[in-house]
């Protein structure tokens, strides 16, 4: 059987003008819950993300043109709308948008030796830190935790 328009991707790539490589390919984003609709941790088979209310500086992807952009949330709008500020150039288009709640979700980075975590977070008044979620690993895994 022949696929049409196959394209090889190698999993490492060197960016232009750059001597590291970036990896390309990272699996399917795990599944996402609202904080207060986590299911039973026991029952979990694989890591999940928790997320709770969105606030200004939370790191996002946004779904748009049939992929997902990366950026901020600058401003929450009224009817589940958020003003979103993307990364500026070469990471990203350097844009604002104005996105719709259905259409976000919190950005996380995947790497083979840790798998899926949450970037750094921002700091509010105060010095608290504030993430925008948390990963929950099943309980028997063996890197069970919530980080």
């Amino acid at each position: 059987m022949l696929f049409a328009g196959l394209e090889w991707i190698k999993v490492y790539q060197k960016p232009r003008n750059r001597n590291t490589s970036k990896l390309m390919v990272r699996p399917c984003y795990p599944p996402m819950y609202l904080e207060s609709q986590i299911p039973d941790m026991s029952a979990i088979f694989e890591e999940i993300v928790v997320y709770n209310t969105w606030m200004v500086g939370d790191l996002v992807d946004w779904w748009a043109d049939n992929c997902y952009w990366s950026g901020r949330v600058a401003k929450i709008l009224e009817d589940g709308k958020f003003k979103i500020d993307l990364f500026p150039p070469p990471v990203g288009e350097g844009s604002s948008y104005e996105a719709l709640f259905k259409d976000i979700r919190p950005s996380l980075d995947w790497g083979p030796k840790k798998g899926w975590t949450v970037p750094l977070p921002k700091f509010l008044n105060g010095g608290k830190l504030q993430f925008c979620a948390q990963i929950a690993k099943p309980r028997h895994s063996a890197r069970a935790a919530c980080y």
